[in-house]
């Protein structure tokens, strides 16, 4: 017996790798036939948390592929999530999925954990500490990639109840109209000290208590002189403007003193500035600035998930907190719901009070777009929340609480300048000699399993400098490539290597890598003043230095066109299939590249607009955009505070001269960084219009030759 059991034993053995091998190689054939491909196809269409499940899986059977390997860090980041202090168990849930259960992620600190690209909300929970809620979007804004986040938990108890602790920070107002003023203005971020604000607007429960003990009575509580039409009124006259619907004291939309029995849990409504600063007073808090509004509303960076989860277009208030839409901070109705009185006015008058967020009754838009009204404004929009300087309000720069006026013109009352001013513009200061470009391919990287990178350098069009130049090559795909010239967002403008480029794993390289995943070529510039070619001095700003600035942009322009002719140069790119591809900076001077030649055949602008500030007419964008012909599609975020839609994306777009059916705007839920829960629908926008007219191409699906 004993024989034949040390027999059957390596015999079973055998048997069970026989198995095993048969059983997996069907597996690890699907995965490098089927899934790689299917998970390119993912990626390009912006469906990170798809592709990165289905690359879960196929990583199971493949673990080594150096084509999934290079697939990674373009479905997922590299997270580092520690808590002050460590061991608080995080809990995440999809930011859609509202009413799925939360997925404990781990212990922190967790560190370097992949983690799929996208939108999600996160729980972090520690006993004897406030539980936080937030959302992590990454790295789909504008501003660049979250990959480190570091909470600081607050012990239970040690926060004012109700209230958020917003961090230390240089910020500016993100507020359409208003974020001129303050570039301007103070030219530099304001330093915000650590403030609390509430999670929650006022509710009329609330708003009760200050009623019944006296508020509007006791004259401690209003600090501030009531104008009216610039004069100033009596105590007595101004408290009696305060009052509900049967003539007590309260909000417009009380009646008999008290509010209907079923909205306590509603935010107030149908107050003045007035009453909202001495409720605040009574609480021993503030109304917030713009500015501390803004820091903590992040419009820029959390618009594209809160704003479509907020209460806009009802039939009235709804309870503080029922709508989802919270950002980094987990406020609740930072859009919505009512309108919030901030503390600034418009001008030394007085006359008017800033409100923002919108309201229940208002479209989106509203989220970002500045309302001021009379402080003595009582509609049944206006409502408020408070916030709480904790080391004292001397603490706060001074420069904050000042007037901000709303600096934004208006391009639809300015007229393009002539054709023939154009033409004198485009030979006179555009034009440069077609000489020898004396191009060089100074190195070229073919490890990626994606695309084959070659760093370029040419002569430029002005001085003795030579533009430098990255061209991205898909495999799988035979030559002659279609090509998309890609002119980069402003976060280029800071100084860091270019080398970085296409090797950043996610980090900047999201918006255009899907394009080059989709089986084109991209060809991305080193502009002017962009990386490693930065101007000596520093950037010239256009107020104080505009002739510098004039010759700044103008010699953008002649880098992206000699960046075509370097291009025109090449026998494996189709000269006839040219696109341009501009996102935030590249899509505000894209009228000016555009305008100037004839060689693109097709644009596509992400996040474009008119600036809201007066600029020079030999580079303003509006005198540019009737001379572009070619097909154009135009993709904005409609929370966008740099470019408010009724003011400067939809002029934007009337203006090109592009016939109506070749050129087409589209906007979705979001701010400036306005790809949010959106990154699929934007990347599938883009490549169809590609398709529609330059022709699809090939898609990289052969493995092998990858």
């Amino acid at each position: 017996m004993k024989k034949t059991l040390a027999i059957s034993i390596p015999a079973l053995a055998i048997i069970l790798v026989l198995i095993w091998f048969f059983n997996r190689t069907p597996k690890t054939r699907w995965a490098k036939e089927e899934a790689l491909t299917e998970i390119i196809r993912l990626i390009a269409l912006g469906k990170h948390f798809a592709a990165f499940s289905l690359a879960v899986e196929a990583e199971k059977y493949i673990p080594k592929d150096p084509l999934l390997k290079a697939l990674w860090p373009r479905m997922s980041t590299n997270y580092t999530i520690t808590t002050e202090p460590p061991g608080a168990d995080l809990f995440y849930k999809d930011y859609r999925a509202i009413e799925s259960d939360w997925k404990h992620l781990g212990r922190s600190p967790l560190l370097n954990m992949r983690f799929p690209i996208g939108a999600f909300r996160f729980k972090i929970q520690k006993e004897g500490f406030e539980t936080v809620e937030t959302v992590l979007a990454t790295p789909e804004t504008a501003s660049g990639p979250i990959d480190s986040v570091n909470v600081v938990l607050d012990k239970e108890g040690s926060l004012p109840p109700g209230m958020a602790r917003i961090p230390p920070a240089k910020r500016l107002v993100e507020i359409a109209g208003l974020v001129w003023q303050a570039v301007d203005i103070l030219k530099e971020k304001v330093q915000a000290p650590e403030y609390y604000i509430d999670k929650y607007e006022v509710t009329n429960e609330q708003y009760k208590k200050f009623v019944d003990a006296g508020g509007y009575q006791t004259r401690d509580y209003w600090k501030h002189e009531f104008i009216k039409h610039s004069e100033t009124i009596s105590w007595n006259e101004a408290i009696s403007a305060f009052r509900d619907n049967t003539g007590q004291p309260g909000p417009s939309t009380w009646e008999g003193g008290t509010y209907p029995v079923e909205k306590g849990n509603h935010p107030v409504s149908g107050v003045s500035w007035y009453e909202a600063a001495a409720y605040a007073e009574f609480a021993k808090k503030s109304i917030p600035t713009v500015y501390h509004w803004s820091g903590a509303a992040r419009e820029s960076d959390d618009a594209g998930v809160f704003v479509p989860f907020s209460n806009y277009r009802g039939k009235g208030t709804a309870p503080v907190g029922s709508h989802p839409g919270i950002g980094l901070y987990g406020l609740y109705d930072i859009a919505g719901n009512v309108k919030e009185w901030c503390w600034n006015a418009t001008d030394d008058s007085g006359n008017f009070r800033y409100i923002l967020g919108g309201a229940w009754s208002e479209g989106s838009y509203s989220s970002h777009y500045p309302d001021a009204r009379s402080p003595w404004d009582r509609s049944p929009e206006n409502g408020f929340r408070c916030v709480r300087y904790p080391f004292g309000k001397e603490t706060v720069p001074e420069t904050v609480f000042r007037p901000t006026k709303i600096i934004n013109r208006d391009p639809r009352s300015f007229v393009p300048v002539s054709n023939e001013v154009f033409q004198a513009y485009k030979k006179n200061l555009y034009s440069y000699d077609r000489t020898d470009l004396n191009a060089v391919v100074e190195s070229v990287d073919d490890s990626s399993a994606l695309w084959r990178r070659e760093k370029i350098t040419f002569d430029a069009a002005y001085g003795n400098e030579r533009v430098i130049a990255y061209l991205f090559l898909p495999k799988g795909v035979e030559p002659p490539y279609q090509t998309v010239v890609y002119f980069p967002t402003g976060i280029a403008r800071r100084s860091w290597p270019s080398e970085n480029i296409g090797r950043e794993q996610g980090r900047h390289d999201y918006f255009w890598e899907f394009i080059v995943l989709s089986g084109r070529a991209v060809m991305y510039p080193v502009y002017k003043g962009s990386y490693e070619r930065q101007i000596v001095g520093g950037t010239p700003l256009m107020g104080s230095e505009p002739r510098a600035y004039v010759d700044w942009q103008i010699q953008l322009a002649k880098d992206f066109r000699k960046s075509i002719d370097y291009l025109e140069t090449r026998e494996d790119i189709d000269h006839e299939k040219f696109a341009y591809y501009g996102v935030s900076w590249g899509a505000n001077v894209g009228p000016i590249n555009l305008g100037l030649q004839n060689r693109i055949k097709v644009g596509i602008f992400l996040i474009p607009g008119f600036y809201g500030n007066v600029t020079i007419p030999e580079i303003d964008p509006i005198n540019f955009a009737p001379h572009v012909k070619i097909p154009l599609l135009l993709l904005n975020g409609e929370h966008d505070y740099w470019y408010p839609e009724d003011v400067s994306q939809k002029p934007f777009f009337d203006l090109v001269g592009t016939p109506g059916r070749d050129k087409d705007y589209r906007a979705y839920p979001g701010g400036h960084g306005m790809w949010g829960l959106f990154g699929h629908e934007v990347r599938k926008d883009i490549l169809e219009w590609l398709d529609r007219y330059l022709g699809p191409v090939q898609k990289p699906v052969d493995k092998k030759q990858a």
